[in-house]
């Protein structure tokens, strides 16, 4: 049986979104996956942020060794990705029935983001048998795998009459509160707080602000949720023009070329076929490096009259040519997409979604925030909600558990310590049984 992993951690350091505990949560989940469940550190690879000598955490490199972690894998083997940073939501691409309306996206450290359809492609390679657990600790995170089933989450069948009275699923020892932690895996457990009630596990929370406070001694927590105005204003300091929700696509083809994602890729050849049509004739390649915004980059490869089409249809939030492309029927059904959607366009009938490998554990919601915490004032304490979680039900719970289990006991465990973020469980109805990672 091969047991391979890929631990992503981004603090983000000198920048305005920096987070303190992503990087401690990759070292921790290390220790845990060779201490807990076997796996060997050759098998294991990590990407951080805080070391600048180091393979960094971009956008690039995740999806490269994300295609390397599956490479060769069989029947019973057991993959994990665990990812510690910040998540955000962009909206979705007009015409196309969403799980939530927008695209649910990790950030990697150059910005350079990597949504739900980008982890479904992945998922979609993985021959069937394998086990591959996604262990998303960011904002926005539920759904990070597209038209993966919910298990566990907002929705009433999936939260279930035991979650919703606070009771125990059906069939699982009761774990002793306070139990002894495992010292290898280093938890940090906070003193249990009684359940708020805003903090019901019933409830659909919004998010937390943008720091916080968090149980009895004022835990210091920041959102790990990276919002579309930051994004934006970041991706506009690092072009050096200013970026809007419409164009967050076109500008990250052209600050990453090829190295940008498969969603962007894709909606960008589809902008180009339409300014081909329009211009009448014209390359229409989305191919080559990068570039900064202005004239180069993109728009540098195209004629000046699809050039003159393209401003308009990405900047001018007025034009015609904003107008969802399939808005008038057909694809789109006729029905009219909101203004932060039209700039999306269209793209090529999803793909077949493959429910028996990909298993998602998320810190939240999706219209959720996840919380970095910092218990004291030494930053090698600081951690992310759901890792520290995972870490503390492990190492408290004698025997395997489910991934239905975990994410329960995660869900009770991070309200009794005041958190309002809600883990889900995103997997098919047979993996949701299975040994959470393996037996």
């Amino acid at each position: 049986m091969v047991k391979r992993a890929l631990l992503v951690g981004c603090n983000y350091p000198g920048t305005q979104c920096e987070l303190k505990g992503c990087v401690n949560d990759v070292d921790r989940m290390r220790v845990l996956l060779v201490q807990h469940f076997g796996f060997r550190n050759d098998e294991i690879l990590q990407l951080v942020d805080n070391d600048p000598s180091s393979r960094q955490p971009t956008g690039a490199n995740i999806r490269q060794c994300l295609v390397k972690l599956i490479q060769g894998v069989r029947p019973g083997d057991a993959i994990v990705f665990h990812f510690s940073g910040h998540g955000t939501q962009i909206p979705a691409e007009s015409g196309i029935p969403d799980d939530t309306g927008y695209e649910e996206c990790i950030v990697p450290s150059d910005m350079n983001l990597l949504s739900d359809d980008d982890f479904r492609e992945i998922v979609n390679e993985i021959p069937p048998g394998v086990s591959f657990t996604f262990i998303a600790d960011s904002c926005h995170s539920g759904g990070l795998i597209d038209h993966e089933k919910q298990q566990i989450g907002n929705t009433p069948h999936a939260a279930g009459p035991s979650l919703l009275s606070g009771g125990r699923p059906e069939g699982r020892p009761t774990r002793p509160e306070g139990g002894p932690t495992r010292p290898d895996a280093r938890p940090i457990r906070p003193e249990a707080r009684p359940t708020r009630p805003e903090a019901g596990m019933g409830e659909s929370d919004s998010s937390y602000s943008q720091t916080g406070h968090i149980g009895r001694h004022h835990t210091p927590v920041v959102n790990k949720s990276l919002d579309i105005g930051t994004l934006t204003q970041i991706l506009s300091q690092r072009t050096q023009h200013e970026v809007k929700v419409g164009n967050i696509r076109t500008t990250l083809y052209n600050m990453f070329g090829e190295d940008a994602s498969p969603m962007v890729k894709v909606f960008v050849n589809v902008v180009l076929e339409q300014l081909k049509e329009r211009a009448g004739g014209g390359d229409s390649g989305a191919t080559g490096g990068g570039g900064g915004g202005g004239h180069g980059g993109l728009v540098g490869k195209i004629g000046s009259l699809a050039a003159q089409f393209l401003k308009i249809k990405l900047h001018d939030q007025g034009s015609d040519h904003v107008q969802p492309a399939v808005g008038a029927g057909g694809y789109g059904g006729g029905h009219a997409a909101p203004i932060q959607a039209a700039f999306a366009g269209y793209k090529p009938p999803r793909y077949g979604r493959r429910g028996d490998v990909g298993i998602l554990i998320s810190a939240c919601e999706s219209d959720e925030a996840s919380a970095d915490a910092s218990p004291t004032s030494n930053p090698k304490h600081a951690y992310g909600a759901l890792s520290n979680a995972i870490q503390t039900i492990v190492g408290e719970t004698p025997g395997p558990l489910t991934n239905r289990q975990l994410v329960f006991d995660a869900r009770r465990l991070l309200a009794q310590q005041g958190y309002k973020q809600h883990p889900c469980l995103f997997s098919s109805d047979q993996n949701a049984d299975a040994p959470f990672i393996c037996r």
